[in-house]
């Protein structure tokens, strides 16, 4: 809770804030009352018992009760983003938040269409083989987890990609990726694999900046060979 408050204290005030002022919860109030501002806590879940980084229950009450105070200040707005909706405050069930969006991947129609417009090789009004329904089951129809292994279907075999990512992810056949965004983690694994091995660590370190206006600059930058580039983000953008 006092890293929630500082951050979002440290963005509006700057380095006047401090926890250790007088009543820095309400010197936050006051601020988000005179700049309205959206709050995003993303990957909220992390901090449920049993996770990663979870706090012991009194923290969890103080992070969901500062939450709470915090939306309800002047026009600014708190978003949650969380895999899961059962979070232990009244203040963020359904029927009493302003909005509640549930994010899933898309019906198997339209992901089928998606992975047809993304094969390169398919003949246009041509069925789809079965592999390729058993591909979007796995995935949960995540649409950046098809989109990520577009560039394989033209490299390999649907049976030897779906082999693959089952080696990622034991279950996998089973439907374990439709489970905490697994898809586009192992999605993203095979298309980093599809890379030679010297090519990898520029796909981690700069693949984000293909097609953005600081690519032209990316090999004076890192001092990386130009064609061996070009060929690296001629695939990561197809």
């Amino acid at each position: 809770p006092e890293t929630a408050l500082y951050d979002l204290g440290a963005r509006l005030l700057g380095e006047d804030f401090s926890l250790q002022q007088d009543n820095p919860l309400e010197a936050m109030e006051r601020a988000l009352a005179e700049t309205p501002t959206l709050i995003i806590w993303d990957d909220l879940e992390q901090a449920l018992p049993g996770q990663e980084f979870a706090l012991s229950s009194e923290g969890l009450q103080e992070l969901l009760g500062l939450g709470a105070r915090l939306a309800r200040t002047g026009h600014s707005r708190l978003c949650v983003i969380s895999t899961t909706a059962d979070l232990p405050d009244p203040a963020y069930r359904s029927e009493n938040l302003a909005l509640n969006l549930s994010l899933s991947g898309l019906p198997q129609e339209e992901a089928s269409e998606l992975l047809a417009a993304l094969w390169p090789q398919k003949e246009p009004g041509a069925p789809l083989p079965p592999e390729a329904l058993e591909l979007v089951d796995n995935l949960g129809g995540h649409p950046l987890a098809l989109c990520a292994l577009g560039p394989l279907l033209a490299e390999k075999p649907l049976t030897e990609i779906l082999a693959q990512l089952a080696t990622f992810l034991p279950g996998f056949e089973h439907g374990e990726a439709r489970l905490r965004n697994q898809a586009l983690d192992v999605a993203l694994e095979a298309m980093l694999r599809s890379f030679p091995e010297e090519q990898q660590p520029l796909v981690l370190a700069l693949g984000l900046f293909v097609t953005g206006f600081m690519e032209p600059l990316l090999s004076t930058i890192v001092r990386c060979d130009q064609a061996l580039w070009n060929e690296v983000a001629q695939k990561l953008a197809a």
